[in-house]
C-alpha cells in the first residue's frame, strides 16, 4: 500500500491574549483560537476573534495594538502578517477619545 505524500494544510492554533480596556486588565481574556492555513492577523481581527472591534470607518488599527509574541506589528503589516502555531498574539485596545482641549485621564 503506498502512502500518498501530499497532506492536505493544517490549521494551527494560536493563543490570543486580549485586553479590551486600555488601561486596566478588566475583561482581559486569554484564548487558543484555530486558524486556517494562510490565516494572516488582519484576518484574526476582523474576523472579531479576537473581540476587539474597530470604529466603524476607521483606518485598520487606528484603535488596536497588535503584537506576536511580545513584538509590535504596525498595522500596515496586519494584512501580510501570517500566523504560525505555536503563536501568542496580543491585542490591546488604544486610548482613544476627549477632542479638542479635553484630557482623556
Amino acid at each position: 500500500m503506498a502512502l500518498n505524500p501530499v497532506q492536505a494544510p493544517c490549521t494551527a492554533q494560536i493563543s490570543t491574549d486580549i485586553w479590551p480596556h486600555p488601561l486596566t486588565a478588566h475583561g482581559r481574556a486569554l484564548r487558543t483560537v484555530t486558524v486556517a492555513p494562510g490565516a494572516t492577523l488582519g484576518d484574526l481581527v476582523a474576523s472579531g476573534a479576537g473581540a476587539l472591534k474597530q470604529r466603524s470607518g476607521s483606518a485598520p488599527g487606528a484603535l488596536i495594538n497588535a503584537y506576536i509574541n511580545g513584538r509590535p506589528v504596525p498595522p500596515a503589516a496586519w494584512a501580510e502578517t501570517r500566523l504560525r502555531a505555536g503563536q501568542i498574539v496580543t491585542l490591546r485596545a488604544v486610548l482613544a477619545g476627549g477632542g479638542g482641549d479635553k484630557n482623556p485621564l
